[in-house]
C-alpha cells in the first residue's frame, strides 16, 4: 500500500567561487509512496558501480517522477542509483542511498 510520503526534489548543485559545492532547490513534489529496504540484487550492482543502495521506494504512478535525483523521507535525504518501470502497470521503483554531500 502506498501510505508513506516522500519528497521528489530537484536540485541545481553548482560551485561557489570558494570551490565549495552550492545546492539550490529547483522543486520538490510530494507523493504517495510504499518504502522497503532495498533487495539484495539492488544493493549489489549499485555496489558494482561505487554506489549504495539502502531503499527501495515504490510510486504508484511514474508520471509523478520528472527524473529527480534526490528523494527526502523520514528527515533524510536520499540520492537515486537505480529506477525501474512495470511495463504492464504504471508503477516505478526507486532504489536510493543516502546522499553524502562533498
Amino acid at each position: 500500500m502506498y501510505d508513506d510520503v516522500c519528497a521528489l526534489v530537484k536540485k541545481q548543485i553548482t560551485v561557489s567561487s570558494a570551490g565549495d559545492p552550492v545546492e539550490a532547490e529547483k522543486s520538490r513534489t510530494e507523493v504517495f509512496c510504499e518504502v522497503m529496504s532495498a533487495s539484495y540484487r539492488d544493493k549489489e550492482a549499485a555496489q558494482a558501480r561505487g554506489e549504495k543502495a539502502e531503499l527501495t521506494i515504490k510510486l504508484s504512478d511514474r508520471a509523478d517522477y520528472d527524473g529527480e535525483i534526490f528523494v527526502e523521507y523520514d528527515s533524510e535525504e536520499y540520492q537515486v542509483v537505480d529506477t525501474y518501470f512495470d511495463d504492464r502497470s504504471r508503477e516505478l521503483r526507486l532504489v536510493v542511498g543516502k546522499w553524502q554531500r562533498q
